[in-house]
């Protein structure tokens, strides 16, 4: 196991005090426990102070709109609109004239004490109708008052009636409170009712919540543990469709790109082994021959050198690729830009491989549409071009033919490279672009390659940004192709 995987296998469950779904759950139920003491505070602390200065605001409203309605109006009139307004507000409503006598009244004379009957001797009514002259005098008033016999409150109004700018009477109103007292206890059974059922309900749906949050998460945490100790193929179930299934989703890819990395670093290994395992055995036994044997004909000798000489190139083909790979990926590659005749190059580099194709018995033909520049790193482009070409006269049939197709479309330039090889199965063609792979599909007629060609190729076209791919019907070889944007019409004459 690696030293990661050791890591991660001893890393330590968190604590419960740290964990997420205690922490959600105990936020969850620090919100519920905000909105209860809110309720609280509005429901019972404040509610009972709010809701009587609300009633006494409107009480004293109406009774101002009740006293400018009543001048002008009939004897019936006017007993409607205190009836109204005793029925809506609960409230005993009294009409004085200006000589201080009882006009008109309406409301529950038990409560008041025999108002009408027995005014003047009864002490509430006397403690009421103080306020009769400070309003006749034009001065309206408000109070609250307590029952001497009752004991409980009322809410007194006196609003002055008048008449062409004049007091022509009084409206006194009073509304009895324990009615207001009846309201705020009934909010306060249903509040305890409330407090009970939410807290109950909230203790229940936020542990719901909370579990169902961080078993996901739980899930993820042990398949990153399981990929940190090197299990890549790990089965991620998690079925949330959102960002937590995205991410669940996205770390199930990883663990297979994981693992195909890891069966690429396994293939890379075992193929640079062979790679350079074959030829150092080559060169060392050939040497030792041309050692040994001090006669060996000179026309013997010459084949073991060039054996030799051409083992050694390989692998120094080998590390050149490697370090060039190695560079256009670890960094971004600097391209020297130039406007380069593509047709010409493509020409001069099939005209390398011309011997090799016609000692191999294939035939290798270059078509070009018109003369194509392009903008693009001149020795940079001539080595995709090499690499596709060795690429194809590797894979094409034996006697068969590699062509190079450069084409004109739409303002841009299309290079193709084609053979007439078994072609590429679809599930291999994203692959072939790795490094030091090979398809088991295409066997290689020509001369060996390092496996790195294809990955080197794509480096560099991605650096130019240029679109790039492989198109292989099946049993019809394949054709990998590039296109980079037409230089200006007038440049077709350069180089």
């Amino acid at each position: 196991m690696s030293r990661l995987g050791r890591r991660a296998a001893g890393v330590r469950a968190p604590a419960l005090r740290h964990r997420i779904a205690t922490r959600l759950w105990l936020g969850m139920m620090a919100l519920v426990a905000v909105v209860l003491v809110l309720l609280w505070l509005f429901q019972i602390v404040f509610f009972g102070q709010a809701y009587t200065a609300i009633r006494e605001s409107d009480v004293a409203s109406d009774a101002s709109g009740l006293a400018a309605a009543l001048p002008g109006s009939t004897q019936a009139q006017a007993a409607d609109l205190v009836a109204a307004l005793a029925y809506r507000t609960g409230a005993s409503i009294e009409w004085y004239g200006a000589d201080g006598k009882l006009v008109l009244s309406s409301g529950t004379q038990d409560m008041m004490g025999g108002m009408g009957s027995m005014m003047g001797q009864n002490a509430w009514n006397l403690m009421r109708l103080q306020m009769l002259p400070g309003v006749m005098a034009g001065t309206d008033g408000q109070v609250l008052m307590t029952h001497p016999r009752l004991g409980t409150q009322f809410f007194v109004v006196g609003r002055a009636i008048r008449e062409n700018g004049a007091v022509a009477g009084v409206l006194l109103v009073t509304l009895p409170m324990p009615a207001v007292a009846e309201t705020v206890a009934v909010l306060r059974t249903q509040f305890f009712w409330i407090l009970g059922i939410l807290t109950l309900v909230s203790l229940v749906l936020s542990l719901h919540l909370a579990r169902s949050f961080s078993r996901p998460i739980r899930t993820l945490t042990e398949a990153a543990r399981r990929m940190a100790a090197g299990q890549f193929d790990v089965p991620v179930r998690v079925r949330n469709r959102d960002e937590i299934g995205e991410l669940a989703a996205t770390l199930e890819r990883m663990g297979r790109d994981l693992s195909r990395v890891e069966g690429l670093r396994r293939e890379f290994i075992a193929n640079m082994s062979h790679d350079l395992r074959t030829p150092l055995t080559l060169i060392r036994g050939y040497a030792e021959s041309i050692r040994d044997l001090e006669r060996t004909p000179p026309e013997t000798r010459r084949r073991q050198l060039d054996s030799i000489v051409g083992e050694s190139e390989h692998l120094a083909r080998l590390v050149d690729d490697l370090l060039d790979l190695s560079r256009m990926q670890s960094e971004s590659p600097r391209l020297d830009l130039a406007d380069v005749r593509l047709d010409r190059l493509a020409a001069e580099v099939a005209e390398r491989f011309r011997g090799q194709a016609d000692a191999l018995g294939m035939r290798l033909s270059v078509e070009v549409d018109v003369p194509c520049t392009v903008r693009a790193d001149s020795a940079r482009l001539e080595q995709v071009l090499y690499n596709l070409l060795q690429n194809a006269l590797q894979h094409a049939s034996s006697g068969g033919a590699a062509a190079v197709r450069v084409l004109r479309r739409c303002g841009a330039v299309r290079c193709e490279i084609a053979d007439d090889g078994p072609g590429i199965p679809p599930d291999e063609r994203d692959l072939i672009w790795e490094r030091f792979h090979r398809s088991p599909s295409r066997t290689e007629s020509g001369p060996r390659g390092t496996g790195l060609g294809l990955a080197i190729v794509r480096s560099i076209l991605v650096a130019h940004g240029a679109p790039h791919g492989v198109d292989s019907p099946p049993g019809a070889g394949a054709t990998f192709w590039f296109e980079l944007p037409a230089a200006a019409p007038g440049d077709d004459r350069l180089g």
